[in-house]
Order: C-alpha cells, then structure tokens, then sequence
C-alpha cells in the first residue's frame, strides 16, 4: 500500500510554525521588555550579540509568516492556486530571509569570538557597528540575488529565476535551460550564501576552543589554590571576573 507522506509533512510545519512563531515572538518582547524595564540592572547585557540575536529572532519569524504559509498551501491543494507574481514574490523574499539569517548566525559567532578574546572589554563591538552590521547582512543578502531575482544576464550564465518549479512542488529557483542536467550557475550564489557564514563560524569555533580550554585550565587551578587557602577570596573574584565572558 502506498504511504501518503503529506499529512505528516502538514503536521510537521504546523509544529514548526507555532513552536517557531511563539518562541520568536518571546524572544523580541522579553529583549527589549528588560532593556527598557530594567536599564540599570541588564546593561552590560545590551551589547552586540543581543542585538544580533534580535535580528535571528526577526528573520526566523518572517520566514515562519512570510515563507511557511505558501508552502502549506502548495501541499495542501497539491498544487499553485497563486499567480506566478506571488509564487516569484514568495520565492524571492523566502530565499532574501534566509541568506540574511545564515549571515546573522555567521556574525554572533565572530563577536562571540571577539569578546572571549578581549573580556575585560565591555564592548567589543559598538552599537552602531552592530547596526551597520545588521544592514549590511540585509544589503548583501539581496545583492547576491539580484542576478536570480531580475533575470540579470552576466557573463552569459543561466542564474535561474525565481517561479514555480514543478520538479520539486515549490516556489524557489527555476531553470527551463538547466532543470534537465540537474546544475545552474545560480548555484554559484548559494554557495556564497552558505560559506560566508559558516567560515564565520568555523574560524569563531577554531579560535574560541583553544582559549576555553586554557580557561578551563586556569579555573581549575584557581579554585584548588582557593580550597588549598593560598589565595584569598578577594582576589579569586577579580581573577574569576577576567576568566568570565
């Protein structure tokens, strides 16, 4: 007997979609609830990485209410019942939200990086850089598409376009030239969209697991000099404060 697999497809982004959409929605109430509740008590906390986690919060919901919703419909009808300007619309603003999420991840990754290099900095990187980071991930997200998103020839390539792709059921890229051999040029971008972010998070990984171990080493040797009474607790706090990220 044959297994009808979309039901279980449908439950599955019907999880995603309320787990998703109420966990983000916590996330950009609860951030800014304490900054502006509590100004004195969190604000070593309102540094660049909040921010940044702001910024994955929003692009996670706007994939869940922007993206999700047409892909459901696609399987719930077992088919397009939207107009090739939606199908494009959705496509393009779906793949814009991701490049701009996979970049943000990137980003916390390297400040991470950053501020466990320099912990006796407040702040390794300011509030406007952050800002100018958060927009530029947005600007560059939508460069790289450009080619994609307007049918822009450069070089001579196929790039695709963004429309209906019968071949999988989905609003995404699209080839007629291409669609047969399996490959387009349009693969070129997406390997950008993928690598930046995970070269960023790959160097962050590479740099930080050497100083967490080094860490690690002189915390254990702090609190047996504690437990041993040859340092006094004074100065344990202030070594601890350093050791902390």
């Amino acid at each position: 007997m044959k297994t009808n697999y979309k039901y279980f497809f449908i439950i599955n982004m019907f999880c995603i979609f309320l787990i998703g959409a109420v966990g983000n929605i916590l996330t950009l109430f609860a951030i800014p609830y304490c900054y502006v509740r509590y100004p004195t008590k969190y604000t070593l906390r309102w540094n660049a990485t909040t921010i940044l986690i702001c910024q994955l919060s929003f692009c996670d919901l706007a994939f869940i209410l922007l993206g999700l919703p047409f892909i459901l419909v696609i399987y719930f009808n077992e088919g397009r019942t939207f107009s090739t300007w939606i199908c494009w619309l959705t496509a393009t603003v779906r793949k814009l939200i991701e490049y701009t999420d996979f970049l943000t991840i990137g980003m916390i990754a390297f400040v991470r990086m950053l501020a466990l290099r320099n912990p006796l900095r407040r702040q390794v990187i300011s509030k406007g850089l952050t800002g100018m980071l958060c927009a530029f991930a947005w600007a560059f997200s939508f460069i790289i598409l450009i080619p994609i998103t307007f049918e822009v020839n450069l070089f001579e390539l196929d790039w695709s376009k963004f429309g209906f792709n019968p071949l999988h059921a989905l609003c995404n890229t699209y080839s007629c030239k291409t669609e047969c051999l399996g490959f387009s040029s349009s693969a070129f971008i997406y390997t950008i969209a993928f690598f930046v972010p995970c070269f960023l998070i790959l160097l962050a990984y590479l740099v930080m697991a050497p100083i967490s171990l080094y860490k690690y080493i002189k915390l254990s040797s702090l609190l047996t000099q504690l437990n041993q009474g040859k340092i006094s607790k004074h100065i344990s706090k202030i070594y601890l404060n350093y050791l902390k990220v």
